[in-house]
């Protein structure tokens, strides 16, 4: 189980990040979720319902912590209502610089720092995490055809964003079918 769990790490602390906003209650945060499935008596057997399990746990605990929150309670409504995004490449390989690269995943992060907290959210699951549609309607407890129309949202206020920023980003593309 430990194993399990710590190859899932990763994963968790971007997620966590995501949802957060800071290192510390990302920490935190991950930490919690670790502490909760060690102490597990029914843990899924699969490596999929496995980490979706993790996944769900860490995100129930974020979505309590607000909860306890009374100044926090319009970002929890914006959490569990709003938008999400995808697309898996945020630059095609091979067509610009290692410099122009890097200031594309600048400008992206810095667009996606100003996205709801859901559109991040959806992002982070579906392209650092690496979740599929379905594994992420599955643990938003949305059906897929509202993940895909979250996702179309979220993707164009990306491109918004960064677009506004001035910057020569490429567009974000999906590659790739995730059903």
């Amino acid at each position: 189980m430990r194993n399990r769990l710590e190859n899932q790490l990763d994963g968790l602390s971007r997620y966590a990040y995501c949802l957060t906003g800071h290192f510390e209650n990302a920490r935190d945060l991950v930490q919690n979720c670790a502490v909760k499935a060690l102490a597990a008596r029914k843990v899924p057997s699969d490596e999929k319902a496995f980490r979706a399990w993790l996944f769900k746990i860490l995100r129930n605990d974020f979505l309590d912590s607000l909860r306890k929150q009374s100044t926090e309670d319009r970002l929890l409504r914006e959490l569990m209502n709003d938008s999400q995004i995808e697309g898996n490449n945020l630059y095609e390989p091979n067509v610009y610089s290692i410099e122009q690269r890097r200031i594309n995943i600048l400008a992206v992060h810095e667009g996606l720092a100003k996205l709801k907290p859901g559109q991040r959210e959806i992002l982070v699951l579906t392209d650092m995490v690496g979740f599929s549609y379905n594994e992420v309607a599955d643990l938003l407890q949305v059906p897929v055809g509202t993940v895909m129309s979250r996702i179309s949202r979220a993707r164009n206020a990306l491109l918004k964003e960064v677009d506004g920023a001035g910057s020569k980003v490429a567009t974000v593309t999906h590659i790739g079918k995730r059903k």
